[in-house]
């Protein structure tokens, strides 16, 4: 019957997500981060910032006795718990307190229901104090938390955190799987982020500020990663390459240091090979005969993957960089109009390759 597997599958996927629930207060939730068992990575603090209106709303909720949603905390292997929803409430009442290493106290601003409230702060940053009964309401006042245990299965993990953090906030798809990567595996998502700032890169493969800012460098590396030996026959359905990106990441915690080492090989070895041209234009989108100031995506799938794929297996390329983009550049430029990803890679990785097997 339909209703029994749907009961099993319901039961076994509850068991990969093993979760508990407590009621704490902001002093005992201070406590803990004060003795380092409440952590908060520096790197989601700069993911999920919060404007100073935002969290003076937040202080008026406490002061106003008005519910605020729950945390989440995974479990780490030592039996920590790290925040990974609800980050900027814990870091604002956290501010307020002067307790964040490397963030003023926070002053706060006056709002809609208490305009008053404006230039109060916990000590002597704004122009006067909380009082004492204000500081104790707002120490007493309690958060739902739910805890994540750390026997939880890491994909399950991934994807509730996707889940949590996708909901009304303007993060892209590669900022999640940073702060996700953080959790998991900070010295792997700390190599990602070296591999983005890898000179030869930054030398050729210019993105714009915007991008920038939603980590798009970091989620080309992991699309060069993930991408340049891939079997393009997995290539299925719309939507596969965040599924797949998604996968790799959670896979990538688990390599080991040759195969990091492998891999990072690989990608050095490709953009120091087009670093050469000295040309910042060779994975810009051109137009008529004309540079478009913007990343071809299609040029990138083509070259960078193309190459990287040839890297895998050889080291010595036959020609130079400028020579092979010479030959090859009359067929990096192709619309993709209409297309998805999936469908578009499925042209770009094949072509890509056979240029360099051809030539190098």
């Amino acid at each position: 019957m339909s209703i029994e597997r749907l009961e099993e599958q319901l039961q076994y996927r509850r068991r990969e997500i093993s979760t508990d629930k407590l009621s704490m207060s902001v002093g005992e939730l201070s406590s803990l981060y004060g003795s380092g068992d409440l952590i908060i990575r520096p790197a989601f603090q700069r993911l999920f910032r919060w404007e100073e209106e935002q969290r003076t709303r937040l202080v008026e909720s406490f002061l106003l006795r008005i519910p605020i949603p729950p945390i989440f905390v995974s479990t780490d292997e030592e039996g920590k718990w790290e925040v990974i929803d609800g980050l900027q409430r814990i870091s604002t009442l956290l501010q307020l307190q002067g307790l964040l290493p490397d963030q003023p106290p926070l002053v706060l601003g006056g709002t809609q229901y208490l305009p008053n409230l404006e230039g109060a702060s916990w000590g002597n940053e704004g122009k006067f104090q909380l009082g004492d009964t204000q500081k104790r309401d707002i120490l007493r006042s309690r958060i739902d938390v739910t805890i994540i245990e750390r026997t939880s299965d890491a994909s399950a993990k991934f994807d509730l955190f996707q889940r949590l953090n996708s909901l009304g906030s303007a993060l892209s798809g590669q900022e999640i799987r940073n702060a996700m990567l953080q959790s998991i595996s900070p010295a792997v998502a700390d190599w990602v982020i070296e591999l983005s700032e890898n000179k030869a890169f930054n030398s050729i493969v210019k993105i714009g500020e915007k991008e920038e800012k939603q980590a798009y460098s970091q989620e080309l590396v992991l699309r060069f990663l993930a991408l340049h030996s891939l079997d393009v026959s997995a290539l299925s359905s719309s939507g596969y390459l965040t599924t797949l990106l998604d996968n790799f990441v959670i896979a990538l915690c688990e390599y080991s240091d040759e195969q990091l080492e492998k891999l990072e090989r690989i990608f050095s070895s490709t953009f120091e090979y087009f670093a050469q041209t000295h040309n910042e234009d060779i994975f810009k989108i051109e137009r008529d005969g004309a540079i478009v100031n913007r990343l071809s995506i299609t040029a990138f799938e083509i070259l960078a993957l193309g190459v990287g794929n040839w890297f895998a297996t050889n080291s010595s390329p036959k020609i130079e960089a400028k020579e092979y983009y010479e030959r090859v550049r009359d067929q990096l430029h192709f619309s993709s109009s209409g297309k998805s990803a999936e469908q578009r890679m499925k042209q770009t990785i094949p072509k890509g390759r056979s240029l360099a097997n051809e030539f190098l």
